[in-house]
């Protein structure tokens, strides 16, 4: 800015953005400049300015106050999330700047406008179902959430269901990636809100919540696998662990998911799995499964994972062994011949009719069975009480259809199998399909498949880099 210009206070800086958008829905009368959407962003440009101050002047405590005292009057806010849209790339930037800032320092009462004004989280909640405003709606929720009392609002009204059921299985990676981030601050950041709110919805949470661990999507999967982790080991949760560790739905499809056909989701499922087994007041029922399952869990346990470097982990995995042999088969084999009544009416309450989730047949044993993804098709392994199906001579099977003659396997193998999607949108996602065949099939791919498949995996890890796109699709599982 001109060392001769006159910098307008903030009375003249409100009035003259509330006429550029004095119309809601039509555009308003044009400036000198150019249009009512140059003047809007120009007055943002200005009012950020104010709040944020430069190298030449510091932000003065007195006027931002009075901006958002007026910015509050006028009713500008709602105003302008509602049709965030319509702006360009620029003004919602600013926008956004300016409302993280007012929510940040609390000025004149700013949270508790909000508060007052639950059309506003509505409204930025429902921004993630337009692509174009979703981050900067994220980043206002996120600022939002940090006060405790306006992540009440929303963990407490009908938008939260609409983060299970939609926002992080969109298939737009940076949009899903960002809703889940806000969907992982409302359970986290305030521990004593989050775990009142689980506690008093245990039911309906946690059999959406296994939706999101059986979800097409595998990004949504791994990301709800680790949250669920860290939510369980945190000491705000105790109650909730050990409920939730207390129904043997949720063993089995930790067992399941420990097989899954990634690695990554293998290691987030141990670390669920492992808070089940070093439970010491485990339920019979728990008891009963792992009981039946110790020979093959065993075996699985020494051999998994075993390239890791990681001391805790190794210690953790010897720490499983151990208490998988020394339980007790005489308490699960009463449980058997009398089982009590179940531990809680979680197998009762689980039908959930919300759109996009599953109901309470598809959390048990019979939904572990079907395909997750036609991008993936793993291959679940369905576990009973009484045994956990091992699928080791189905994979043998599989793998065994690589190379079509052992005795020259460098010369004939099988063709790749074909791609099914024309985009993947992640690392992540083209790791999992890879996974599913086993890179080594991949051996027999030429430059022009290789750069096909890797550049397909562009959204947001564009693979520019030939050589280290191929040496990704080729190495050695």
């Amino acid at each position: 800015m001109s060392l001769f210009s006159r910098r307008k206070t903030p009375d003249q800086l409100v009035k003259l953005l509330k006429d550029a958008i004095a119309d809601p829905l039509a555009p308003a009368k044009p400036s000198k400049d150019g249009t009512s959407v140059e003047e809007i962003t120009k007055r943002l440009s200005e009012i950020k300015l104010l709040l944020y101050g430069d190298g030449e002047q510091e932000a003065k405590p007195e006027k931002c106050a009075q901006l958002a005292e007026l910015l509050i009057a006028s009713g500008l806010v709602p105003k302008l999330i509602t049709r965030l849209d319509k702006l360009p790339f620029e003004a919602r930037k600013q926008f956004a700047q300016v409302y993280n800032n007012l929510m940040r320092r609390d000025l004149s009462g700013f949270v508790s406008y909000v508060e007052r004004k639950p059309e506003i989280l509505s409204a930025l909640v429902a921004g993630y179902e337009n692509s174009e405003v979703a981050l900067n709606c994220g980043t206002m929720l996120r600022e939002s959430i940090r006060h405790e009392i306006l992540a009440g609002k929303i963990l407490y009204s009908p938008d939260l269901w609409k983060f299970f059921d939609e926002y992080v299985h969109l298939p737009n990676f940076e949009v899903g990636s960002d809703a889940f981030a806000t969907f992982k601050d409302l359970f986290t950041r305030h521990k004593t809100l989050a775990a009142t709110f689980l506690t008093s919805n245990f039911e309906v949470v946690f059999a959406k919540y296994n939706c999101l661990l059986m979800s097409e999507n595998y990004v949504t999967r791994r990301q709800s696998l680790k949250l669920l982790g860290e939510i369980l080991l945190d000491r705000s949760n105790f109650d909730i662990m050990m409920k939730y560790i207390g129904e043997k739905e949720n063993l089995k499809m930790m067992m399941n998911l420990l097989r899954d056909t990634s690695a990554n989701i293998q290691f987030e499922a141990f670390h669920v799995f492992k808070v089940f087994v070093a439970n010491p007041k485990k339920p019979e029922v728990i008891s009963l499964i792992l009981v039946n399952n110790r020979e093959k869990l065993i075996a699985y346990l020494k051999n998994f994972q075993n390239s890791k470097e990681d001391p805790q982990f190794t210690e953790e995995k010897a720490l499983l062994i151990r208490t998988l042999e020394g339980l007790k088969v005489g308490e699960a084999a009463s449980e058997a011949a009398n089982p009590p009544p179940s531990p809680s009416s979680h197998e009762s309450s689980m039908e959930v009719t919300s759109a996009g989730c599953c109901a309470s047949n598809a959390a048990g044993a019979g939904g572990l069975g079907s395909p997750r993804s036609d991008r993936f098709e793993p291959q679940c392994i369905v576990c009973s009480d009484e045994e956990w199906i091992d699928s080791t001579e189905e994979s043998s099977a599989t793998s065994s259809t690589v190379h079509t003659d052992s005795s020259d396997s460098t010369s004939q193998t099988t063709q790749a199998p074909p791609l099914q999607r024309t985009q993947f949108d992640s690392w992540e996602d083209l790791e999992g399909y890879l996974q599913q065949y086993s890179r080594e099939t991949y051996q027999s791919l030429d430059e022009e498949q290789s750069r096909d498949l890797c550049l397909r995996a562009s959204s947001r890890y564009y693979a520019s880099d030939f050589d280290m796109a191929r040496t990704f699709s080729v190495r050695p599982t």
